[in-house]
């Protein structure tokens, strides 16, 4: 369903049509500490930082392994 989403919302934005997007707030410093050890625990890289960006990047670099569904729900 996120991919189906995220699809949609790529036509509209090239066929420059307004859309409302849903905007996440930063995580607090408990839920990145339990998701820092979630990744570790699974023997997956630490983003650099654990902002969006790099939380993204590494959602970005799991997608279609199998532990990427796992990894989603942690972060």
């Amino acid at each position: 369903m996120v991919e189906a989403n995220e699809a949609v919302a790529g036509c509209l934005r090239d066929w420059g049509v307004p859309f409302i997007r849903r905007i996440h707030p930063e995580p607090d410093e408990a839920s990145l500490t339990t998701m820092a050890r979630f990744l570790k625990a699974s023997g997956l890289a630490l983003p650099r930082s654990l902002d969006a960006k790099d939380i993204q990047g590494l959602l970005t670099s799991l997608r279609g392994r199998p532990e990427a569904y796992a990894v989603n729900l942690a972060c």
